[in-house]
């Protein structure tokens, strides 16, 4: 078993197919720790796949980690380093508007497919809480 991978965008058909849940998968299986790194286009995804309970039980077990990027990642590179770094596109000398928060985002997406008020609240707020968020 090896000891960590980190999955992020994890398309196997390009850039618009879907997430790729079979890999994710196989990482929980041969890795000791899976970090999964999601964007906003992949929360519905995520939640659609494993539903609530059963994230929130992942996250919670330690079967894996998951961090919400709501900007673009990208990896810098200098003298021969590497590393993750943040992209932020703004419109000129107008501030670009703050990306929404993972829990704003689980909540709405929750609503739209019909659950109750509450209950999304409630499961948005502990995803939240089980998630680390990117700085905005």
């Amino acid at each position: 078993m090896l000891e960590r991978i980190v999955v992020h965008e994890v398309q196997t058909g390009g850039p618009d197919s879907p997430f790729d849940f079979g890999l994710l998968a196989e990482a929980m299986i041969f890795y000791g720790h899976t970090h999964l790194v999601i964007s906003r286009s992949q929360v519905a995804e995520v939640l659609a796949t494993f539903g609530v309970d059963t994230l929130a039980e992942y996250l919670r077990a330690g079967h894996m980690t998951m961090a919400y990027v709501p900007n673009m990642l990208a990896v810098v590179s200098r003298d021969g380093l590497h590393d993750l770094g943040l992209v932020r596109i703004s419109g000129g000398t107008t501030a670009a508007p703050q990306p929404e928060g993972f829990y704003d985002v689980v909540e709405r997406r929750l609503r739209e497919t019909g659950a109750d008020p509450s209950w999304a609240r409630h499961s948005a707020q502990t995803l939240a809480e089980l998630t680390k968020e990117m700085s905005r």
